[in-house]
């Protein structure tokens, strides 16, 4: 009987599958049950590595590091929408994100129009006219807690200045972006924490209390026990 090489040794012989590279061997993996499976530590095409069975490997269940399953459902949702599947009741989250994001912008009949569009707030043209477009540059929403965030609040929805955001991200980043006016000069709280040499959560806690942006900022620095 012929014998049954052990899987590593298949592998060693053979070290690409599909988008996988195999790196080196890895510790096992062990299951709920207590069963350790061999594993191998890979680098997909993307750039991603990771610890993986090796016996997906051999088997061909793993072929990347999960960024073409990836990449086929992005396509299948601009397919979607390139040939007119979003219709009402059967729109993708991204797709009624985006759609939404126009109409704030740009119909002054919707509700958040005065928040956005009549604010100057707008969608760049490559957005705006193409669904494709944005899902291509943005991606498919990470969790039902993400949604669309932009970095510069007064600046357009366009690349580089939006990502998904989860409440508590988007919560923080508003407060840690809040801008003062002192002496002339605006900056953030938090850049004004670091010129000080105090910390930002110093600096929040006095003007939640009412103090002065400049007390706030500066009294630690001049002596005073108040703080």
């Amino acid at each position: 009987m012929a014998r049954v090489k052990p899987l590593m040794e298949v592998l060693r012989g053979v070290t690409r599958f599909g988008r996988l590279t195999v790196i080196s061997e890895a510790p096992r993996i062990v299951s709920e049950s207590g069963f350790a499976a061999l594993a191998a530590k890979v680098r997909c095409d993307c750039g991603v590595e990771k610890v993986i069975r090796a016996r997906g490997l051999v088997t061909g269940d793993a072929t990347s590091c999960g960024c073409y399953r990836h990449e086929k459902h992005v396509e299948k949702l601009v397919g979607q929408a390139t040939h007119g599947h979003a219709r009402k009741g059967q729109r993708t989250t991204e797709y009624v994100i985006w759609a939404t994001m126009k109409a704030r912008c740009h119909n002054p009949d919707d509700g958040g129009y005065p928040q956005y569009g009549a604010r100057g707030i707008v969608v760049c043209d490559r957005w705006r006219n193409s669904f494709e477009a944005f899902l291509s540059d943005m991606g498919l929403r990470p969790s039902k807690a993400h949604s669309l965030d932009r970095i510069n609040n007064d600046g357009a929805y366009e690349p580089g200045n939006v990502k998904w955001s989860t409440g508590a991200e988007q919560a923080r980043n508003r407060r840690t972006s809040r801008a003062l006016s002192i002496r002339g000069r605006t900056m953030t709280v938090t850049e004004w924490a670091a010129e000080a040499g105090i910390p930002a959560h110093r600096v929040f806690s006095r003007l939640n209390k009412g103090w002065p942006p400049e007390d706030a900022v500066f009294m630690a620095k001049r002596g005073s026990v108040r703080g």
